[in-house]
């Protein structure tokens, strides 16, 4: 029996690690599944929906719409408008003349050391009196059953804090490209179903567009206040949470909460740009290594594979079962978030663009030009 050759090796290292990334895909998927229960309450604790707004003229009145008609009883609205300069104080202050259960607040300058949206989120917590929080984006939109969903699940699941996939409503191939990202963690790094077993802070998945507080808990981490300079904010809340010792679950509200969260390519670009050096507590070392796992480790092979059937190579077998199951635990993942059928398809392109983007995160940090987002400069 002859030795494995170099390249034999790489092709057994990279077919281990995509036995784990199937690992992850079912795993995952069969978690948010059998984990996620069904709304089914329509009373209980109070709850405060609180949702920050700023230039969302264009989102707002449907979300509005959405959180009015909903079979949970026990719950307010509260929304703050962060110095919109669009047409959203009208529409807010329109709906809460018109509908007793919101309350529009109005806001003002920024204190020093606080980004926009940990500050709005905090403003909103100041004006809440539920027993439960529940933030969400200006740009979801609910069900009837999203408050219902989110008080089953937290009671049933006993968690401190709640998030989870909302569905995700890309209109282009641009923003299919790099929204498909957004769950590569769940891929590739993450079992979601851990979360709630340990409590180190890496082991924690929070999505900013769906989060529920215990009121009381949100209040003994000071809310906002620890990561009111992160960009990520609702990634470090997370790990604070998981810091001080509480209980965070993620599950799957995709079924109650859709979102659309940029409106062209180059909208998700910036979105995404402004959040992944962040992410990663801007230590460029962690983006050169995700830049030589994907680039060696998920793009090589798809480069490799057809040139190894062309010249009749000797490790076409080994090139294809690398490239076959990653494809395989990625479309699963993906079609299991409602993604479009052609979304996996797009691997390799889309990790080739997520690189891309966390290089240009890496040198706009850098070179001090921030990121503009919703008319604010944020480095």
């Amino acid at each position: 029996m002859s030795t494995p050759d170099l390249f034999s090796w790489y092709y057994y290292i990279i077919i281990a690690g995509c036995f784990i990334f199937c690992f992850l895909s079912i795993t995952n998927t069969l978690y948010l599944s059998l984990f996620t229960k069904k709304p089914r309450l329509t009373h209980g604790p109070l709850v405060s929906v609180l949702v920050p707004a700023r230039d969302e003229e264009q989102n707002i009145g449907r979300c509005l719409d959405s959180l009015l008609n909903q079979t949970y009883r026990d719950y307010e609205i509260i929304v703050y408008d962060d110095m919109s300069e669009d047409g959203t104080w009208e529409i807010i202050s329109g709906y809460a003349e018109k509908n007793p259960s919101i309350r529009a607040i109005k806001g003002s300058d920024l204190p020093e050391g606080w980004f926009g949206k940990p500050h709005a989120m905090q403003e909103l917590a100041r004006h809440a009196s539920g027993e439960y929080f529940l933030f969400t984006d200006a740009d979801t939109v609910h069900d009837g059953n999203s408050i219902s969903w989110a008080v089953t699940n937290a009671l049933a699941h006993r968690a401190d804090a709640l998030s989870g996939y909302t569905r995700q409503i890309p209109k282009s191939f641009g923003e299919v490209a790099v929204l498909s990202n957004m769950f590569l963690n769940a891929v590739l790094f993450m079992p979601l179903w851990i979360i709630p077993l340990i409590r180190l802070p890496f082991a924690s998945h929070i999505i900013g567009q769906f989060i529920f507080f215990k009121a009381s808990v949100f209040k003994a981490i000071d809310g906002y206040k620890s990561v009111r300079h992160k960009i990520s904010e609702d990634i470090y809340i997370g790990r604070e949470l998981k810091k001080r010792g509480h209980r965070l679950v993620f599950l799957d509200v995709k079924n109650h909460v859709s979102c659309r969260m940029y409106r062209s390519f180059s909208g998700a670009v910036d979105g995404i740009a402004k959040n992944i050096y962040d992410f990663f507590e801007k230590h460029v070392a962690s983006i050169i290594a995700l830049t030589v796992f994907i680039i060696g480790g998920l793009v090589l092979p798809v480069v490799l594979l057809p040139l190894e059937v062309l010249t009749h190579g000797s490790h076409i077998h080994l090139a294809a079962a690398s490239v076959g199951l990653f494809f395989g635990a990625w479309a699963l993942f993906l079609y299991n978030r409602g993604m479009v059928w052609y979304a996996p398809l797009l691997y390799p392109f889309l990790f080739i663009l997520l690189i891309y983007i966390g290089w240009k995160s890496v040198i706009d940090d850098t070179l001090g030009k921030g990121y503009l987002w919703k008319g604010r400069f944020v480095k």
